[in-house]
């Protein structure tokens, strides 16, 4: 089974190969500036084991890679450029997270689509990102893809305000929930 090292999905027909370098190069970028957060560390986790399986039997003169989706793989081509290239996954969770990209330009809804339906599949590696209720959210949304009227934007957003509430001083509207029936 392949896995996509950018954004976990699995079961790819299609994608390229990536040297275990240069996505070290990216995560050392990173490390240089300070970025240290779960994809960054789940992405080197999933290189350490590959280096471990594979490392013994390739010779110096091979390198080793791995998969990513062709989507990822034309997304990170038109970044590596920069002095610090974001990971997908972490655009992702970003704009999941605060409903603004963390790059100069907007989010595109087809990468914002094909993310979704990515980290809910079972067995990504970055699955735990999101917890029970987001995955049930997302996976509802994605259930509505087929409407035409459908904005997957707009509809980050309903998760997005159906898990903060826009509560005050926690987090997640479940957490104040919580802390109201406790008081």
């Amino acid at each position: 089974m392949s896995t996509c090292i950018y954004c976990g999905r699995n079961e790819l027909t299609v994608y390229k190969s990536v040297s275990v370098t240069e996505i070290c190069n990216i995560l050392d970028k990173q490390q240089l500036k300070g970025i240290d957060d779960a994809v960054t560390r789940t992405t080197t986790n999933l290189i350490d084991r590959v280096k471990n399986t594979f490392g013994a039997t390739a010779n110096n003169e091979t390198p080793i890679v791995m998969n990513a989706c062709t989507c990822c793989y034309h997304w990170m081509s038109r970044r590596v450029h920069k002095t610090t290239p974001p990971l997908p996954m972490q655009v992702f969770m970003w704009y999941l997270n605060n409903l603004k990209s963390c790059e100069d330009k907007e989010c595109d809804q087809r990468i914002l689509m094909r993310m979704t339906q990515s980290i809910v599949q079972p067995n990504n590696p970055f699955g735990f990102l999101i917890d029970n209720e987001q995955r049930k959210a997302l996976c509802d949304m994605l259930s509505q893809a087929n409407d035409a009227e459908f904005n997957v934007k707009r509809q980050l957003a309903k998760v997005f305000w159906s898990n903060n509430n826009h509560c005050m001083f926690v987090t997640q509207a479940s957490s104040a929930q919580l802390l109201r029936d406790k008081v």
